[in-house]
């Protein structure tokens, strides 16, 4: 009786643990502000715009790797961006799918950075680099269903002085519909928006 006990204990203890460190490695940071996204038309127009905060503070998860002076910090989370989808076709169904492709850059000031050795620059500068990566914003026969949300893996190196002091970055998002329609404020290029957002950054 005493042994069925202590097995029934150990697995609730493993259980509980077990859904603990789910939530952990789960865990995700939340931007303030949406993607708008509208499609319009019979043949499903998709017009994105940007209506996210332009300062905002994050906290970020590290893994901190060895003992000593062979001590690596490495960010181990990711940042979620929603989108506010308005579909205003009128179809009960699409059969190619309706995206958005949306490429964002995270970079740190050149002063913020050390510059040698020259490997390895580029991603002291820019740390987080996702280049046309799509989304659906409708369901599709021939795509996936839609997502209400954009989610960017925040994976790179800091040292221990960032570790413990955090650091400002700053993050430029575009975005472009698929069908491409046209963005307001956008004179350049018309059919993609584009939004700065500085982020302010603390590291646990």
């Amino acid at each position: 009786m005493n042994k069925t006990r202590k097995i029934v204990s150990l697995i609730v203890a493993s259980l509980c643990i077990s859904i603990a460190s789910a939530s952990i490695v789960g865990a995700e940071e939340v931007l303030n502000g949406n993607i708008d996204v509208e499609i319009n038309e019979l043949i499903g127009i998709v017009y994105p715009k940007m209506d996210l905060d332009d300062n905002q503070s994050v906290n970020f998860s590290v893994d901190v790797v060895g003992e000593g002076d062979n001590v690596t910090y490495i960010v181990n989370d990711s940042l979620r961006i929603n989108l506010n989808i308005t579909d205003n076709a009128n179809r009960s169904n699409f059969i190619l799918p309706r995206s958005i492709f949306y490429s964002i850059v995270v970079y740190r000031k050149i002063s913020d950075i050390k510059l040698l050795p020259f490997f390895g620059l580029l991603n002291r500068l820019m740390p987080v680099r996702v280049l046309f990566k799509p989304v659906n914003v409708v369901d599709s026969l021939l795509g996936e269903n839609k997502s209400d949300n954009i989610t960017i893996d925040m994976n790179y190196s800091i040292s221990n002085t960032t570790f413990e002091n955090g650091e400002n970055l700053t993050m430029h998002i575009w975005v472009m519909g698929f069908l491409p329609g046209n963005v307001n404020n956008v004179k350049s290029l018309p059919i993609i928006d584009h939004q700065i957002v500085n982020l302010n950054v603390k590291y646990h």
